[in-house]
């Protein structure tokens, strides 16, 4: 047994599992009147006296639970064995608490199993509108990745979120839905990357290896350190359940995101797109005669352990090649990404004269940001702040000088045609 992340883990079936406080507290009222001693007395067990327990239990196991899973082998509990990585190559042990694996799936693990079906869906949805074939190919080899290093539980070591963008009815749910089955529930969550700022929200990321997020709004550039803390795992973070004492735990959750469209990061350094794989879904399957409300379900009943076993392999040459195989179409989605989520830099292009320099004079500080919030609501975007706005302009080589008028910039709005 462990105490991690606010939770109990108990050994059972080739994997340390969750077990809420409630199961318990339910063994410990069963207890209430149990004969104990020489003299015929009994156990008298209340609630608040099995809560007191149940604290105990915490504080005993709270350290030696501590860094338990840190070092343990990557890899995931099968029917049949724990499937590990050793030495860069695929190795399956005994199931047993000494793998100390946290992640389980109740089918057998198939080296060459076939998931034609998945195959299938996974050609349509990634097939560009061009019909690029190569393209396509890439971008299933890079789903294919991803997914078996989140199953090896190794997301965080490199880093990247899955995000598929496309229109609705383009197949993102089916995928959702069908890599989401190869998690139990209790290892799951759904959370949107911004709202892991609430401290009550990041205590549910705890112990959870898949978090699936169907839409991914604006955020800003607070929330943007928030995120990357959470991609990559690389810190300890503070959070607590409601009623109870806080704890710090390191995020191991791998981000797989559905989007619509790109939303606004307020980034302009790069750093958060760089956590992403994009991988966009193009083609259109709701009312057409390809669309099937079942197939997902089809496929989960059907062919979930060969996707585990398929994904683990392309996991493995991630680990052997030290990264991910990115897609020029998704390099290409990134940096449309970052332009689009640069409001500033969009507003520059439509508004301003690149070359413009300075010479008498440039515009007055305060003209331009009025400038800049009047095309921000006008656009539908969400302004940044004056100093943002200042580091995004001077980000984009704009020269800025102090004059007896104020702060000047060097740029001049384009004539109004």
């Amino acid at each position: 047994m462990a105490w991690v992340g606010g939770k109990f883990l108990v050994y059972a079936n080739g994997a340390f599992r969750p077990r809420d406080d409630a199961s318990f507290r339910e063994v410990l009222m069963s207890w209430d009147g149990f004969p104990i001693g020489t003299k015929k007395e009994t156990l008298g067990m209340s609630k608040a006296l099995a809560g007191d327990a149940l604290s105990c239990m915490r504080d005993m196991l709270a350290a030696p639970s501590a860094r338990f899973f840190d070092g343990a082998s990557p890899g995931i509990a099968f029917s049949n064995g724990f499937v590990t990585i050793e030495r860069n190559r695929i190795r399956i042990r005994s199931t047993g608490p000494a793998n100390r694996a946290r992640h389980w799936i109740d089918v057998p693990y198939r080296r060459k199993a076939k998931c034609g079906r998945f195959d299938r869906l996974l050609c349509e949805v990634m097939l560009p509108i061009n019909g690029d074939l190569a393209e396509a190919e890439a971008k299933i080899c890079a789903f294919w990745e991803w997914v078996g290093v989140a199953l090896l539980g190794l997301a965080t070591k490199y880093g990247k979120a899955l995000l598929l963008w496309g229109p609705g009815g383009s197949g993102k749910s089916t995928l959702l839905s069908i890599v989401s089955a190869l998690w139990p529930d209790e290892l799951r969550s759904a959370f949107a990357l911004q709202t892991f700022e609430d401290k009550f929200n990041r205590a549910e990321l705890a112990g959870r290896l898949l978090n699936v997020c169907g839409e991914l709004p604006a955020t800003d550039a607070d929330v943007v350190e928030t995120a990357k803390a959470m991609i990559t795992g690389r810190d300890d973070i503070q959070a607590r359940h409601p009623f109870e004492r806080g704890f710090s735990f390191r995020p191991i959750a791998a981000h797989l995101i559905a989007a619509n469209r790109l939303p606004l990061i307020g980034d302009f350094t790069g750093a958060f797109f760089e956590r992403f794989i994009v991988l966009r879904a193009e083609q259109k399957f709701r009312d057409t005669k390809n669309e099937d409300h079942s197939l997902a379900e089809k496929i989960i009943a059907s062919e979930l352990g060969a996707i585990a076993s398929k994904a683990i392999t392309y996991g493995t040459d991630v680990v052997q090649r030290g990264h991910f195989s990115i897609p020029p179409s998704s390099k290409a989605a990134i940096n449309e990404w970052q332009c689009l989520s640069d409001s500033v830099r969009v507003w520059f292009g439509e508004t301003c004269d690149a070359d413009f320099m300075f010479s008498k004079k440039g515009t007055a500080g305060h003209q331009v940001y009025a400038h800049y919030r009047a095309w921000s609501e006008f656009r539908g975007y969400r302004p940044f702040a004056n100093n943002l706005f200042a580091q995004h302009l001077q980000a984009l080589g704009v020269p800025i000088r102090a004059s007896k008028y104020g702060t000047e910039w060097g740029l001049a709005f384009k004539a109004v045609q």
